[in-house]
């Protein structure tokens, strides 16, 4: 399976026409509502992306028919993986990656369905610490039930609210860093026309400035690859993925 979705048509790619070109000059568009799937549960950061890019859509008007974001996160997400790797050639299903798109295919199994569920086992008081997006329980951390103690990257998040935050490498004197994917694929064998559409769709999605604040209030760390820089970058992150859980022993046998 692993091999087979780092083979699936990446949308998250180069413009094949002027940044302003009006999405009808291409030579397709949907004919019926897009599903956007969903390989995590409710309320975590990849399921928050995708309603957010829904409501986004439907107030600028982006496309005549409606984007439906669905959930399906069973097997650790392989059910919504499978689930678009068997559409071929559909251009109506796309999907949106988190991490799991390298460790779902290695692992012997993910206990939660998502970062929302396993923010709220920490609430619960059922774990005594997690890693989440920020996104993912910043409403508990303002509420006082959570505290975040560092940030997984090279750097502190430049916002006003997080920026007091250490990095891992200030707190425990650890030189370590993990960014979290979010890409968007499409099913294998997708029309050249969809995916040139869905290019410049998701690039007029990310002009808004709802996205923007979405950024900026779910301290997220912007950036749109390039076809083969993606490629390139999602190839390395496998193997990288590949590496850590070889070292701590999370690999399936």
């Amino acid at each position: 399976m692993k091999r087979a979705l780092s083979r699936t048509v990446v949308l998250a790619a180069a413009m094949a026409a002027p940044l302003g070109a009006p999405l009808s000059a291409y030579g397709w568009e949907p004919t019926k509502n897009v599903e956007f799937i969903i390989p995590a549960g409710t309320g975590g950061g990849a399921d928050q992306m995708a309603r957010a890019v829904q409501g986004i859509v439907a107030k600028h008007n982006l496309m005549k028919q409606s984007i439906l974001p669905i959930n399906k996160a069973g097997g650790a997400g392989a059910e919504g993986f499978l689930d678009v790797k068997g559409a071929k050639g559909d251009p109506h299903k796309i999907i949106i990656t988190l991490s799991n798109l390298f460790t779902t295919p290695l692992a012997t199994g993910v206990p939660f369905k998502g970062g929302g569920e396993v923010c709220v086992n920490l609430v619960g008081k059922h774990v005594d610490s997690t890693v989440n997006n920020p996104i993912e329980c910043v409403s508990h951390w303002k509420a006082g039930r959570v505290r975040p103690l560092a940030v997984f990257d090279s750097t502190r998040i430049p916002v006003a609210e997080w920026k007091d935050i250490p990095t891992v490498k200030e707190a425990l004197g650890i030189d370590v860093h993990y960014l979290m994917l979010r890409g968007i694929f499409g099913a294998p064998g997708m029309p050249k026309d969809a995916v040139e559409w869905y290019q410049a769709f998701f690039k007029k999605v990310i002009e808004t400035p709802e996205w923007k604040k979405y950024m900026e209030d779910g301290a997220l760390k912007a950036a749109f690859a390039t076809g083969p820089e993606y490629v390139k970058w999602v190839e390395e992150n496998e193997q990288l993925h590949k590496d850590l859980m070889a070292k701590g022993g999370l690999l399936k046998k």
